[in-house]
């Protein structure tokens, strides 16, 4: 375990990066089975502002954060390594881009991409079709994206104080939504109604 994390650390600072506070939990291997733990790294409010392409040589990682960073652009493509992530989160950031490359993490349940500068959606990403929750939230989406309404496996989506104006005509892609949160956007009181009645199965917060 020890020996991981200094491995990852001296990654670090031979890429030129100062990532202090860099944490990195499991990765161990269980001798009865053989099999190696799954990688959680936590690079969460670091005032990083890129990421070095030596953290993704691993390919066990199931969780990352980097949420509360100055990071821009988008993540580097890179990112589709890791075919085991499960969790994801850039919350808080300044990423004005999603990598087309995020499609190829099938196993991802979580995404939270709130708190950004984003207003396009890559199509590669309709290949999550594990993601069950989804956050968008403090955005500059002024229209709903219609990758969202091919992700029928989504049980939470927060679009909340977007710039969302209107709504699609058709949110049958939303049926098997548990929790859709649409508030602090300019929606008009006709559409947050047709919303409510096209989707009663799913608690509409706005």
């Amino acid at each position: 375990m020890k020996k991981i994390i200094v491995c990852l650390l001296l990654m670090l600072v031979m890429s030129g990066c100062s990532y202090k506070g860099a944490s990195l939990l499991g990765g161990r291997k269980d001798e009865a089975t053989g099999k190696t733990e799954g990688v959680r790294i936590d690079m969460k409010s670091q005032s990083l502002k890129n990421l070095p392409g030596e953290l993704f040589g691993r390919d066990n990682v199931i969780s990352f954060d980097v949420s509360n960073n100055l990071l821009t652009g988008a993540l580097p493509s890179e990112i589709g390594k890791w075919k085991k992530l499960t969790l994801l989160d850039v919350s808080d950031n300044k990423m004005t881009g999603i990598p087309a490359e995020i499609g190829q993490l099938t196993e991802l349940s979580s995404l939270d991409y709130s708190n950004n500068m984003l207003d396009t959606m890559p199509n590669e990403i309709v290949g999550l079709k594990k993601l069950k929750t989804f956050s968008l939230a403090g955005n500059l989406y002024r229209d709903v994206p219609s990758q969202l309404l091919q992700m029928p496996n989504l049980g939470l989506l927060d679009l909340s104080r977007n710039k969302l104006a209107v709504l699609p005509e058709d949110l049958s892609g939303w049926k098997n939504l548990r929790v859709l949160i649409v508030g602090g956007n300019p929606l008009s009181a006709t559409d947050l109604s047709r919303l409510k009645k096209s989707l009663p199965d799913t608690q509409v917060v706005y």
